[in-house]
């Protein structure tokens, strides 16, 4: 099975970067540069742009210092010297890393997780390619950047899969939206989209819990003391919609709101129609309260935010992955300063987020909720009045 992982660290923002001083020869272990200025000894260094025929990675020996970078033997470049020539105003950059850990788990997404191997960084190819000759479907991974002579290692990529992304995925509709951009050479990290795209995700949950309290529902079980204190402890908990109460653990009823303000202590309330107020954000108290007990709590729950490129969106959301990257190329072009274009797709993306909220509001169309009058009302007032006479 081969795997393939993009070969993008000349493009993480912020990074090193400067030219060579003059034409270098292969064999060579040093180059003279335009400026060392915040290059590190023992940090990779990358000749060429990514894909280049020539590029290759080396690290660096020892403190910089004049004008030259002096490069070593590692791991991943043992005879350390320069494969090729390399010309002028070659630019070089200061990568960090120059190999991969590739990180497998045999039974899915969920883990558990054990590296696979270090493999060396093809910077001459826009992947570095790897061979797991026992994948096998339903095997999930994830690569970690590794330097192999300080030992440093990276912070973990997005949990794939085998066979490429699904349609509904953040890995595809990612791709989507930089296939749709003039050019997407100004967008440094994928990161940068992902978080357009859960910006994009808030709004239309926000959206459907907004005109239906059904969908994105959470549920759990809380306990509460005989003082009727208690707290929701779920961390994706937004908006209570339905708390049922019990004493002994079997029988539940249902919870009406009551304000805070609008009880004293030595009020009566019944066991069989509890009421139940807010004492803060997610700590609520039981009326009556002289018994401990426990409550269903049904609420609206906070997104989760797309983080692995495998993972995908609800099952509401899937029939509307099209506003999703209408939504962040109007981001998009509105930061590379194309106003036309951003607010031309922002248009789109407000009429698709309206058919969205109207399609939402029935939650279930299995049983008549409303009478659709498909007949224009002036016409069929006409029609009466010509049978009946003036209606008042």
């Amino acid at each position: 099975m081969l795997i393939n992982i993009q070969n993008q660290l000349t493009q993480q923002q912020g990074i090193q970067q400067t030219y060579l001083a003059g034409t270098i020869g292969a064999g060579g272990t040093f180059a003279g540069v335009k400026n060392i200025a915040g290059f590190s000894g023992t940090w990779a260094v990358q000749i060429g742009q990514t894909g280049e025929e020539v590029a290759e990675i080396m690290l660096i020996s020892g403190v910089p210092s004049g004008t030259q970078l002096n490069f070593g033997t590692s791991p991943s470049h043992i005879g350390g010297t320069f494969f090729y020539a390399h010309d002028l105003d070659t630019p070089l950059y200061q990568i960090h890393y120059d190999q991969i850990v590739l990180n497998r788990a045999t039974a899915g997404t969920g883990g558990p997780f054990s590296a696979l191997g270090t493999y060396n960084i093809t910077p001459d190819n826009p992947y570095t390619q790897i061979n797991d000759s026992t994948g096998a479907s339903g095997y999930a991974y994830y690569a970690q950047y590794y330097n192999s002579v300080s030992g440093d290692l990276s912070g973990s990529s997005s949990v794939f899969v085998p066979g490429g992304p699904t349609y509904y995925s953040l890995q595809k509709i990612r791709q989507r939206v930089k296939d749709k951009l003039y050019s997407a050479g100004y967008i440094r990290d994928d990161n940068l989209i992902t978080d357009w795209l859960n910006e994009w995700y808030e709004l239309m949950q926000n959206a459907a819990v907004k005109v239906n309290e059904n969908y994105m529902l959470g549920s759990q079980t809380f306990g509460f003391g005989t003082n009727g204190l208690g707290t929701i402890t779920d961390t994706s908990y937004k908006q209570l919609v339905k708390l049922e109460v019990s004493w002994d653990g079997q029988r539940f009823f249902p919870s009406t709101q009551t304000d805070f303000s609008d009880f004293r202590e030595n009020d009566y309330f019944d066991m069989y129609n509890p009421q139940h107020a807010w004492r803060g954000e997610t700590v609520f108290e039981v009326l009556p309260h002289n018994t401990s007990g426990t409550v269903n709590a049904y609420y609206a729950a906070r997104f989760t935010p797309l983080v692995n490129d495998s993972d995908e969106l609800t099952q509401t959301l899937k029939a509307y992955t099209t506003s999703a990257v209408e939504y962040c190329l109007s981001v998009a072009y509105g930061l590379d300063q194309k106003d036309a274009e951003s607010q031309q797709h922002y248009q789109m993306f407000t009429q698709m987020k309206g058919d969205f909220v109207a399609e939402v509001t029935p939650r279930d169309m299995s049983s008549v909720k409303m009478i659709n009058i498909l007949d224009n009302p002036s016409a069929l007032q006409e029609d009466l009045y010509g049978d009946m006479g003036e209606i008042w």
